[in-house]
């Protein structure tokens, strides 16, 4: 289901997980818009990816940053797994202070 289609009402979240989405390959920032609204104050978007191949972390851990940063999220921090998880990388981050109206 797309995000924007979701019934939510006028529920709001503190964390908000999303595992391997597309924030690369199209413009995120309708998407992180709707995120930031959906988040109470001070609540946290959390991304879990794990790539095709250890050489991809590095880069899709930058393009996401950069894309949340762009969307309103910033400060990610980008923590890599370890052992039999080393694959995965998790990056957090929470919206702006400022709220967006809907």
């Amino acid at each position: 289901m797309a995000l924007a289609d979701m019934a939510v009402g006028v529920k709001r979240f503190d964390k908000i997980f999303a595992i391997n989405v597309n924030l690369f390959w199209r413009d995120a920032s309708r998407e992180l818009e709707i995120v930031r609204r959906l988040l109470v104050p001070g609540g946290r978007l959390h991304l879990v990816y794990e790539p095709p191949t250890a050489a991809q972390l590095d880069r899709i851990a930058r393009e996401a940053v950069t894309t949340l940063e762009a969307g309103g999220f910033p400060a990610a921090t980008v923590r890599r797994g370890t052992g039999n998880d080393r694959h995965l990388i998790h990056i957090a981050s929470a919206g702006k202070v400022a709220r967006i109206r809907p």
